[in-house]
């Protein structure tokens, strides 16, 4: 789309949130844990094989999750409960925070090895998953260029703006 930053990269990094993917990720996980042959507590094995399946299935056509909206609702009456997913698309956010903080771990691990990134939203996603063969409900969360820093892939020197607009300490 021009920026840039995508014009002068060296590598672009196309980063897919996959909120379809939660139960073949729970299943990878519990195989990779009995796989390693160590004891595990019983919180982990709970919460992988009784509390996601619970807490990530929305069922056909979104009805568990109104379901399971209901039943926090009255739970949270009385007590402090996780309150999502109890949607697709909390299911999408989920999947996007998640995505997003894999990114910003591989941006800073570039930095650390002296290379430079720079996230992009400006995309057009359609196309970008017609090119990459992706499924219909892969959603592209950012595409980030990377590579050593061209003299015309910057906009100019990099700013801050003061941390009070973003952090409120109570």
């Amino acid at each position: 789309m021009g920026q840039p930053a995508a014009q002068s990269a060296q590598v672009l990094i196309v980063c897919v949130a996959r909120p379809d993917n939660w139960n073949n990720n729970n299943k990878t996980m519990l195989d990779m844990f009995k796989s390693k042959k160590q004891e595990l507590p019983k919180a982990v094995l709970t919460y992988y094989q009784k509390l996601v399946p619970i807490m990530y299935n929305q069922g056909f056509l979104g009805l568990m999750g109104l379901i399971k909206k209901l039943f926090i609702f009255f739970i949270g009456l009385k007590k402090s409960i996780p309150r999502e997913p109890t949607s697709i698309n909390d299911m999408k956010i989920w999947a996007h925070k998640s995505t997003a903080l894999a990114c910003q771990i591989l941006m800073l691990s570039l930095r650390a090895f002296g290379y430079d990134s720079c996230p992009m939203e400006g995309i057009d996603s359609l196309r970008i998953k017609k090119l990459l063969k992706l499924p219909k409900r892969a959603q592209i969360s950012m595409v980030i260029s990377a590579g050593k820093r061209a003299k015309n892939g910057v906009y100019g020197k990099r700013f801050r703006l003061e941390k009070e607009r973003f952090i409120k300490i109570v």
